[in-house]
């Protein structure tokens, strides 16, 4: 329950960030740039059911290790 209002709360606080500070525009250039952006949140919100799952039935620091070391993978990749 708790991917679900972590989910629905960052849709509504950013809207309202969105509506206050800035013109709302969706991008409407053709292409693949809205499905990109679907698609970008539907992996996230995998990525955080999976991460939830895994800490619910794993050791949590066996999870962070894990965590951790994606993060080295980024930096090794980036740094290319």
């Amino acid at each position: 329950m708790l991917l679900f209002y972590f989910s629905a709360i960052s849709i509504v606080e950013t809207s309202v960030i969105n509506a206050v500070f800035f013109q709302f525009r969706l991008p409407i250039n053709g292409g693949y740039t809205p499905y990109l952006i679907i698609l970008l949140g539907v992996c996230a919100f995998f990525g955080q059911l999976f991460l939830t799952k895994a800490v619910q039935l794993e050791e949590a620091g066996i999870v962070s290790v894990v965590r951790s070391s994606s993060e080295v993978q980024k930096f090794t990749l980036k740094n290319r």
